[in-house]
Parts: C-alpha cells; structure tokens; sequence
C-alpha cells in the first residue's frame, strides 16, 4: 500500500483483521482516523455523504410553510464525489428554516443571507451546505439551475433564449418542454450529449435499482470477505434478490487469502449444501480470477470449466505501459472462459488514479468476445466511469452491476452502482443482472465454450 486511500480501500476489504497485532477494533480505528483525514480535503465520497444530505432534506421539508424542497447540484445528480451539500426550498420563513437546520445533529455555523436569499452551514462531516429560498412560481427554474452542470445549464438557457422563452416555472419539466425537449433525468445533465439525445427522441428510459435482479462479484470468508458463504447467501435474500454470484479471489491474490484448487473444491461442495437449505436464492459458482501480466489467467482452462462465470480483475502491476496494459487486458478477454471484466480501470476514488489503459481498445476487444463489463459499485470504486458507458453500447457490449462486497453490508452497494449506470445513459436492457434468474442461468450457460 504506497496511500492513504489503498489504506483505506484495505480496511474496508477486512484485509488488515488477519495481520499480526491488528484486530477488528484496531482497523475500525484506522479508518475512522483515514476518514477524518479527509473531511479537511474538500472531497468526499457521495457514498459517505448522502445520509447526511438526507437528514438535512428531511428537516427542511418538515418545517412549517415548506412547499417544494428537494437536493440540487452534485448530490441530485449523484456525482461519484461531491464537494458540499446544496438544496433548493420554496415555502418557509427563513428563521423558521434556521431553526430546522440547527436541529439537525452536528450541523454547524448555520447563517441566513438575506441578500442573496441563502442558508449556509457545515454538515456533521465539515461539508458546506448552500440552501437556495425561493418562491413557488419559480422553483422549477432555479432547481434545475442549481442542479445541472454549467454546460447544462448554459445550452438549455441558449435554446429557451433561441425560443424567446423566460424560464419561470413551478416545475422542471414545463421548462424542458419550453425548450422544446422532454424532461432530462438529474443524473445525465452533465453537458455530456444528454440534451442532442433529447432534441433526436433517443433519450434512454434509463435503470432503477428495482431492476437489478441478483448479484455478482461478492466474497467470502474463504478469501477476503467478513462473512460466511451462508450468510451472504441469506443477505441477497433480504434485499430480495433471486440469485448471487460467489466469486473470490484466485491463488496469485496471497495477500486476499486466494483459492487453491483443493479450496476450490471445497467451496463448490459447501455451495451445493447451502443451495439445498436455501433453494429460493440461486447461487452461482465464479471466481474472481487474477489477469497475469502477460494476460494469460490464474487457473489452467480445465480450472476455469468449473465455474459457472469467471470475473477477470487486475490486481497487480498497475504501472504497466498503457499499450502493455492494455494487451494484457485485451488477451484475458480473448480467453472463452471469461464472463466479464471487473473494475476496468482500476481506480480508487480520491486515492488511487486508474492504471493507464486504452478503455476504447478494451471495450472493443469486450464487444468483439461478447463479455459483459462490470459496473463496479463499490463507493471507492464506482468502475467503470459513466462516461465510458455511451462508447460501451454503441460496441454491443452488455454491463452487470455488482457490488464488490466483502460482507453482508456491502451488498447494499447496489444502488451506488446504478447511480453510475444512469448517469451513463444505461437502461435495464443493458444490464444482465436485470435478468430473471432462469433467463441469467441461461445467459451464463450460452457464454461457456
């Protein structure tokens, strides 16, 4: 580990527990150290902040006089990483709203300016908070300002100008018809070719975490997971998922506890036993296997038939040429035993930037081998990056959203994933986990040589 994010992406794995003179408390410690650390950065997971930004939506819609308030800016467009916490409130007497904001536990240094009719404060995590008051008959037009990024915002006002229209309006959507478009989900108002989408009637219906059907690229105690391949199993249940995919670490991932091929075995065996006990929760056997440096994969082909997907991941020498890089990447897609592509670039938000990688070659080689690529949604994570999502279908190729979980808590990650997914432009057709199981079932069998 050479940062404090590798640091910390590790203490979230459960990967410093089995170290010796380190223990549960210990990491715990650890991370909560590395997370103040970083509240005095300026940035922050969205991951790590949206409760917060909830509880604060929640007390100002609760005070008296509130007509209209919702998120606005990063957090309503569900940004990967966000800088402050900013709403948009129609209704309410500002000191009724102060009051509400002091309420709220741990928010701090709350301020009415009268001048530019604005709440500020500190969240409980040191982020600001900007709370803009307006009056009814135009919340619409200063939400969506307030929401959407500056190109956004700035080729919308240009077509309504074109149409000599002055945008007032209690709702959003009138506004986008005023220009002539429909209404743009908050998530794709990045300035990223959502609005010549739009003017052409091609704007996806995009993925609703409802969708997602099962889950793929989870762990377990027989690598670096915190739970047992039981417990997962019941979590998926609980979530009402139909199906979960086991797949942890392969041999050459020592330092994550990977499988031999004597503990393959025994992982297959004790998957068997627990489908019996738990019949209505399909569980599929996977591996996340290491791609080697050369591209060739951790397991001879006859290891690999075993499984019923593999996940190819790299996990080491992310210092590589890019053009190295990304052969390597490019053969182990080549490989018929491969399923998908986990977390394509490699990054860890906020602490580790993406090896250097031709993603458009790899997307090509993912299409032309028909593998489906991981939306990974793990919060540090969030891989692959929405703005290669356009590129990706256009190739054919197909996504899965998985959450990377190392424990039961972390299946909950789904939704974070989805936030990628539609920000991308993905629709439920895009994405194989949205497949009822017999329809997954098949799909994976289809892929096998």
């Amino acid at each position: 580990m050479s940062s404090v994010g590798e640091l910390e992406y590790a203490c979230v794995e459960n990967r410093l527990v089995g170290l010796p003179g380190f223990g549960a408390k210990t990491q715990e410690k650890i991370l909560a150290g590395i997370r103040q650390f970083k509240r005095h950065q300026g940035f922050h997971l969205y991951a790590n902040v949206i409760e917060e930004a909830e509880s604060i939506l929640v007390a100002i819609r609760g005070t008296p006089g509130v007509v209209h308030a919702d998120h606005a800016g990063e957090i309503r467009r569900r940004c990967e990483v966000v800088q402050g916490i900013m709403l948009v409130v129609a209704g309410g007497q500002p000191q009724s709203l102060v009051h509400a904001l002091r309420g709220v536990p741990e928010v701090t240094q709350v301020e009415h300016q009268p001048e530019t009719r604005t709440l500020v404060a500190r969240s409980p995590q040191g982020l600001p908070v900007s709370i803009k008051l307006t009056e009814a008959a135009a919340y619409g037009w200063e939400l969506l300002r307030a929401t959407g990024s500056q190109e956004h915002v700035e080729a919308l006002t240009q077509r309504l100008q074109a149409r000599g229209v002055v945008p007032r309006s209690e709702i959003e959507k009138a506004i986008y018809a005023a220009a002539g478009l429909p209404y743009i989900p908050p998530e794709m108002r990045e300035g990223h070719g959502e609005i010549e989408l739009a003017e052409s009637g091609r704007l996806p219906v995009l993925l609703e975490p409802g969708q997602i059907q099962g889950v793929f690229h989870t762990h377990t105690i027989y690598s670096d997971g915190s739970a047992t391949l039981e417990q997962m199993v019941e979590a998926t249940r609980a979530l009402g998922y139909r199906y979960i995919g086991i797949s942890d670490h392969s041999q050459s991932a020592f330092y994550a506890n990977g499988l031999k091929e004597d503990r393959i075995r025994a992982q297959h065996a004790e998957i068997a036993a627990v489908q019996k006990k738990l019949p209505d929760v399909r569980i599929f056997k996977g591996i996340e296997a290491d791609i080697l440096v050369d591209g060739a994969m951790d397991y001879p082909d006859e290891v690999l038939a075993t499984f019923d997907f593999v996940i190819a991941s790299v996990h080491s020498r992310f210092n590589l040429s890019e053009e190295d890089q990304t052969k390597r990447i490019c053969r182990a897609l080549a490989n018929p035993y491969v399923t998908m592509l986990g977390h394509a670039t490699g990054r860890l938000l906020l602490s580790r930037d993406a090896y250097r990688v031709d993603m458009k070659q790899v997307l090509d080689a993912a299409g032309a081998h028909g593998k489906i690529v991981e939306i990974n949604a793990n919060p540090h994570r969030l891989d692959l990056d929405w703005r290669l999502c356009g590129y990706a279908k256009e190739k054919g190729v197909k996504f899965s959203v998985n959450p990377d979980a190392h424990s039961t808590e972390g299946l909950a990650d789904v939704p974070f994933g989805v936030n990628v997914a539609r920000k991308g432009g993905v629709t439920a057709a895009d994405v194989v986990n949205t497949l009822p199981v017999d329809a997954m079932a098949a799909k994976l069998q289809a892929m096998r040589p």
